[in-house]
């Protein structure tokens, strides 16, 4: 009887933490780059639009501006945390 009261089925596919988070971090990236890129074809678009209009000019290169700064954001995460797991938690703690 408590023995059925006691299983507990893991709704999660990931059989550890450390490969939940990869999960989420990869859906992240995966999610990123067609947001980023339809990102790059609206401020190209307003840069296109813009006919010479200085202030359209200008939102639209802080636009492209702020565009790649989230580029360089999001793989300059994605390489440190791949740096951390494979220095720290791989080759100094042993765990894999």
């Amino acid at each position: 009887m408590f023995e059925e009261a006691a299983i507990f089925n893991n709704p999660i596919a990931a059989p550890s933490a450390q490969s939940f988070l990869e999960a989420i971090f990869g859906v992240v990236m995966y999610m990123s780059i067609p947001v980023i890129g339809l990102a790059l074809v609206y401020a190209g678009f307003m840069f296109i639009t813009a006919r010479g209009n200085r202030e359209k000019i200008r939102t639209a290169t802080y636009n492209i501006t702020y565009i790649l700064a989230a580029i360089a954001l999001i793989l300059g995460s994605y390489a440190i945390g791949k740096i951390v797991y494979n220095t720290i938690i791989k080759n100094i703690l042993g765990w894999s």
